[in-house]
């Protein structure tokens, strides 16, 4: 595992590119991995089919394979262009974020109907809005983690609400929220695509624009876990076994098997909830409600790869929902769902200890019916 200083940047407008204002898994069958220990998903089968009828999940395989650089960047660079361009944000540089993004450079959501193309679309209706709505928006990476020329960002961002965003009237209150960002470089530095995954009932109940139950606004910046770069070592390798395998168990349903791949003390923190979910039998018991309220859930892994202790997933998860689920009042509705969620899983031991979780429930109650 190589390991580069921390980017100790501001990067708070990711959270709200990411908040669309207005279990890690696997399939059972598994695509053969490539040398770098990366689970490579067939372009023919990834191709047939758009994810959510959004996301194609091709985007996540990266830029073609017959491009041309006249320069190709060696890891330490990369890590200089990411750190560049996540400074650009703070700084509400234009110029210098637009010159981050490839000419066909695609941003998106995967709960949102509109992608943005180009720079000058990325910059002007993903980043401006929130700079405008946020005037004190400040943020920082919590973790970042690199594999080739993909680059998955944990951050967070901290700001007040004083201007308008998207229509909506200004509520004056702050915010404080996690999001997950993927970014693509093409092999000359520029993002070619760029990927973003966070919770809109989060956003707009910490603006008091929703009144269920999400996570209150972090006030404090979380602590840095740094640049993690992947090595291609053996102990990547297994670590992302022990992810398949654990999926493979939950797409079986055998929860004594699935169990048996997370550590005593695991945290869940799936960014959905107002509180993360703390040790075996926390996390059995919710696994246990999940099942019942949705007999046929299952999670597909789009797209893996490990760096370090860490293995990066992005996942469909799908489902119907014919089932109660008591712990959140919801009833049988008899209605499908498939919804996107980014997935960080730290692995010790062989076992996984941690696990963040980052998805859209708004996407989720749209499709099961819940709401307008």
């Amino acid at each position: 595992m190589k390991s580069i200083r921390p980017i100790q940047i501001f990067v708070g407008v990711i959270f709200l590119m990411t908040s669309g204002w207005g279990c890690s898994g696997s399939s059972k069958k598994t695509e053969p991995s490539d040398d770098t220990g990366t689970t490579k998903p067939s372009i023919r089968k990834m191709a047939s089919k758009r994810v959510n009828d959004r996301l194609n999940p091709e985007m996540l395989m990266g830029p073609p394979l017959d491009l041309r650089p006249k320069k190709t960047l060696t890891t330490a660079e990369l890590s200089r262009q990411m750190e560049r361009c996540l400074l650009a944000v703070t700084e509400k540089d234009e110029k210098v974020l637009k010159s981050c993004y490839d000419d066909g450079a695609v941003a998106m959501q995967p709960f949102a109907d509109t992608k943005f193309e180009g720079p000058e679309s990325i910059v002007s209706k993903l980043y401006r809005p929130a700079w405008v709505a946020f005037p004190d928006l400040k943020g920082g990476t919590e973790l970042v983690l690199v594999h080739g020329r993909e680059v998955v960002v944990m951050s967070w961002g901290i700001g007040t609400n004083t201007e308008r965003l998207r229509g909506l009237a200004p509520t004056k209150k702050a915010v404080g929220v996690r999001s997950l960002k993927f970014w693509t470089f093409t092999a000359e530095g520029r993002i070619r695509s760029d990927i973003s995954f966070s919770d809109r009932f989060t956003v707009l109940g910490q603006l008091g624009l929703h009144s269920g139950p999400h996570r209150a606004a972090i006030r404090k910046p979380p602590a840095s876990k740094g640049t993690i770069v992947a090595a291609n070592s053996d102990k990547e390798r297994i670590n992302l076994g022990v992810v398949q395998l654990a999926a493979d168990a939950w797409n079986q349903h055998d929860l004594p098997r699935y169990l048996g791949y997370l550590a005593p003390n695991m945290v869940l923190h799936d960014m959905t909830r107002p509180d993360d979910i703390v040790g075996l039998d926390a996390i059995e018991q919710n696994a246990v409600e999940v099942l019942a309220a949705f007999p046929d859930t299952k999670t597909t892994l789009l797209r893996t790869w490990a760096a370090g202790d860490y293995v990066v997933s992005v996942a469909e998860l799908s489902g119907t929902n014919s089932g109660a689920l008591p712990s959140t009042g919801l009833k049988a509705t008899g209605r499908k769902f498939r919804v996107l969620a980014g997935v960080i899983d730290r692995i010790e031991n062989g076992k996984i200890v941690e696990e963040w979780l980052y998805w859209d429930l708004r996407s989720l109650s749209e499709q099961l019916g819940l709401m307008r």
